[in-house]
């Protein structure tokens, strides 16, 4: 009789607890990933002037929130908007429309000088870098800006 019990028990717990770990995703915290000094727009129009880009790759298994807040010099807060990236997908987030990229998000940041931009995510399994561009080459032509990674992939260093 017990060990009819034991084996109900056994059973049970096998189909109740999922096969592996629940995955990150949209709804977990936002957790910040990097910090990229260096930010500039000055305010022009789609497709001209100077802006910033940041692209994004997840490589988490799941879709999760991306999270940019653009900083002025002054320490304003320029933007702070979400977009949910996709398993193996990778996202373009801009100051202001730029001819190079096909963004996912415009920032509207208008004039942002000597500004920073903090990238946040619901997981660290997300990549990001962020460069500074002519918003009217159709070409890359810009000055790649260094970014701080908080909250590194575990075992990994960069």
């Amino acid at each position: 009789m017990k060990i009819s019990r034991l084996i109900v028990a056994a059973a049970a717990i096998v189909f109740v607890l999922p096969a592996h770990p629940a995955r990150p995703a949209v709804t977990d915290p936002v957790i910040s990933l990097y910090f990229f000094p260096g930010v500039r727009d000055n305010g022009g129009g789609a497709g001209t002037g100077v802006a910033t880009s940041i692209h994004c790759v997840n490589f988490s298994g799941a879709t999760e929130k991306l999270q940019y807040v653009v900083f002025n010099f002054d320490s304003s807060i320029k933007a702070n908007l979400n977009l949910n990236i996709g398993q193996d997908q990778t996202r373009t987030a801009s100051t202001h429309d730029t001819v190079l990229y096909a963004e996912d998000l415009i920032l509207n940041t208008g004039v942002v000088n000597q500004g920073s931009a903090i990238v946040g995510a619901t997981s660290v399994d997300i990549v990001c870098t962020a460069q500074v561009l002519d918003a009217a080459a159709a070409t890359p032509n810009g000055i790649d800006l260094h970014g701080l990674r908080f909250n590194a992939v575990p075992s990994t260093a960069e």
